[in-house]
């Protein structure tokens, strides 16, 4: 920037002063450092103070440090235009050095800013070379700081993530524009973020689940189901229901070969330095259907026994039913005979 030469011409016009008052008048003992404070001036400074060592003593003694960055010294919606000191003013980043003509006083340094414009570009790398990997995912672009988020998949391969999550953001280039009241700062920030697939080591393994159907209100020592247990489960007891028999389970046997079988694949990623794994496990379902007597099942339904009150209410229909027809029968004669 044009401000940059004028600024070393001052610091220039600074020394030759110093020099010249130098030639007279007596000096005091210069101490060791000189407080230089750094004022803000609306922003957050870090650090908000700094000692620095004296180089030379009496009228050419003199302090030489570096002005914080914008990254060091901060304003929402601002740029970071210049630090003044007096005559000396000095760009971030840039080292500002100041004659102390025997005056050991701190020194400030305020803080020059102007309303800023922000660009972003976040650019993704996929480092991995494997063949048929995706393409590095486009370019992304906004006045704010951007998240990594663009997805990236490959079956059979884990992928590591988008690091430095977030962003190392760095400063490209950054330009007055405008006139006047409307001149402002445009700022452009880059940041590369990198991706890795790593081929995925398969472990296998096999799972067993157990269902129990047929519950009844009341039922006791009912078995608990088994969800994806790696052992195979042990055929249950039998349960207890008051006032009705335990027939037994259904099937009566466990046959595994004939399980419903589901097969899901899952990416393992172990704490420490060990590395990402797939899991892909099988899982073979059963279920069994508790019978009792007389309760039907959803299989195959049970017609309800017939109780000693309903026995005598058939045969006394019966029996009504027989004396109605004997009766019939006399009626039909006798008028035959008349």
């Amino acid at each position: 920037m044009k401000t940059k030469s004028i600024f070393k011409k001052l610091a220039a016009l600074a020394v030759v002063l110093a020099l010249v008052l130098s030639l007279g008048g007596a000096a005091l003992a210069a101490p060791a450092t000189v407080t230089v404070n750094f004022n803000a001036n609306g922003g957050s400074p870090t650090p908000a103070s700094i000692e620095v060592p004296v180089t030379g003593s009496g009228w050419t003694a003199r302090i030489t440090f570096s002005l914080p960055t914008e990254a060091e010294c901060s304003r929402p919606g601002y740029a970071l235009l210049y630090w003044n000191h007096g005559v000396l003013p000095g760009e971030p980043g840039d080292t500002m050095t100041i004659f102390l003509f025997d005056n050991y006083s701190a020194r400030t340094v305020t803080a020059q800013w102007i309303a800023a414009e922000d660009h972003y570009i976040l650019k993704y790398d996929i480092t991995s070379t494997i063949d048929g990997q995706p393409a590095d995912p486009p370019d992304e672009h906004s006045d704010a700081p951007i998240v990594p988020d663009a997805e990236a998949s490959m079956p059979g391969y884990y992928f590591s993530g988008w690091a430095p999550n977030p962003p190392d953001w760095k400063l490209i280039s950054r330009e007055l524009v405008g006139r006047g009241d409307d001149t402002h700062m445009v700022r452009f920030y880059e940041a590369t973020v990198e991706g890795l697939f790593t081929e995925l080591e398969p472990v296998y393994r096999t799972t067993y689940t157990l269902i129990f159907e047929n519950k009844q209100p009341g039922v006791v020592f009912w078995p608990n189901d088994t969800i994806g247990s790696e052992t195979i489960p042990s055929y249950p007891g039998d349960p207890v229901l008051a006032g009705y028999r335990f027939v037994g389970w259904d099937p009566a046997t466990l046959k595994w070969d004939k399980a419903k079988v589901t097969v899901t694949y899952d990416v393992i990623t172990p704490e420490g330095d060990d590395a990402p794994y797939l899991l892909i496990t099988t899982n073979r379902a059963l279920t069994l259907t508790a019978v009792f007597e007389g309760i039907p099942t959803p299989a195959t339904p049970i017609e309800a026994p017939q109780t000693g009150d309903v026995n005598y209410l058939g045969y006394a229909m019966l029996l009504l039913g027989l004396s109605a027809g004997l009766a019939g029968f006399v009626f039909v004669r006798s008028r035959r005979k008349n």
